[in-house]
């Protein structure tokens, strides 16, 4: 289990951060457009308007080494510029580890709970994140993190989470001019 705290960044350092990410077209616009609706959202939190929370609890889906691991650091640092987490740091964990523990949430308050391998969850571990995610605890976000089969494998087995994770991005593999740059920028890390 990986536990790590971040300075404080703006939130427009961290979206240069996440324009710098190879490919992810779609996800990108897909975080910045959310990064819009949380700064909306915060505005009138901010002015005492009456307004629909945003969910934070987010999908990434897709292959290993499509960047869903540094996003949702990235995602931490972002929900605590925007004043949504009081940490912003990021604790990755199985998803099974939830099926005999409680102690996951404690350990991740204020930061971000990135669960692998979601399908590992037991009737009695979906039970515990159901409790988690209807609680809406403000100083907590979990985000799934696995194939997309292993998300859908999970929504067959326990469909009533799909509708406490209303954001979904899905991870491609990176194609063309993308995993070009992706091979030359790990030939220059070697």
């Amino acid at each position: 289990m990986q536990n790590e705290s971040h300075p404080v960044q703006t939130v427009e350092e961290l979206e240069e951060k996440l324009d710098q990410f190879q490919g992810l077209k779609e996800v990108k616009i897909s975080i910045h457009a959310l990064i819009r609706l949380l700064q909306a959202w915060k505005q009138e939190e901010e002015k005492h308007i009456e307004y629909t929370p945003v969910p934070l609890h987010l999908i990434f889906a897709g292959e290993s080494g499509t960047g869903r691991t540094q996003a949702a650091g990235l995602m931490g640092q972002i929900y605590h510029a925007l004043g949504c987490l009081s940490d912003g740091g990021l604790v990755e964990a199985e998803a099974s580890e939830l099926n005999a523990s409680s102690e996951l949430p404690e350990k991740a308050e204020g930061k971000i709970l990135l669960l692998s391998h979601p399908d590992g969850l037991t009737p009695e571990g979906a039970e515990r994140l159901e409790a988690l995610l209807n609680c809406q605890q403000e100083n907590l976000v979990i985000i799934l993190k696995g194939t997309q089969q292993e998300t859908e494998a999970m929504f067959e087995k326990l469909p009533s989470l799909r509708i406490l994770f209303s954001q979904y991005f899905v991870f491609a593999d990176f194609q063309g001019e993308d995993f070009q740059e992706y091979i030359d920028n790990k030939g220059s890390e070697i």
